[in-house]
């Protein structure tokens, strides 16, 4: 594993409504330089070399995707539970389901490299992208697996989560 990275979740990470105060999605400094250098020193092996600011700009919106996905899914949580009676707190349970968490990581990583763009992107950024689903593939369990749900599998394995929340709130 590159510089010891193996989850994106040790460089960038959300606190979830359901049990902080503080919720949201927060960006490690250290994080976000550790994955501008893999992009760049990625891109400087293949001979096309990113700027820092390209560097550093895709990291971020890379990171920040990855934690947007992590909300949404809480959101979809809370939206699961709010449907069904009785009204029993399955995000708590949820958020414990390791097969789900793997799962979880893998969609918030084809999220992020599905999302993590700029309108007119330019050969730095495609540079970037390329990189960064590179990169991602080095990493550990669930975080690696993202090409499972890349295209049109994204939204059965968005599915498959709902599914999943479903299940363990005893409604299914």
């Amino acid at each position: 594993v590159p510089h010891g990275i193996d989850s994106v979740d040790s460089l960038a990470f959300y606190l979830p409504f359901h049990f902080y105060r503080g919720w949201g999605i927060y960006i490690r400094e250290r994080g976000l330089l550790e994955v501008a250098a893999e992009l760049d020193a990625l891109a400087t092996r293949r001979g096309t070399p990113l700027s820092p600011a390209v560097s550093l700009e895709f990291g971020y919106r890379l990171l920040w995707a990855h934690e947007y996905f992590h909300f949404r899914t809480e959101v979809a949580c809370a939206r699961v539970q709010q449907l069904h009676w009785p009204y029993a707190a399955i995000y708590p349970t949820y958020f414990g389901d390791a097969r789900g968490a793997l799962d979880e990581e893998a969609l918030a990583n084809a999220f992020a490299l599905a999302n993590a763009k700029r309108k007119g992107l330019t050969q730095q950024d495609k540079v970037a992208k390329s990189c960064a689903r590179r990169w991602m593939k080095t990493l550990g369990p669930g975080y690696c697996d993202f090409p499972d749900f890349e295209g049109i599998a994204h939204a059965s394995g968005k599915d498959g989560l709902v599914d999943r929340m479903v299940g363990l709130g005893g409604f299914g």
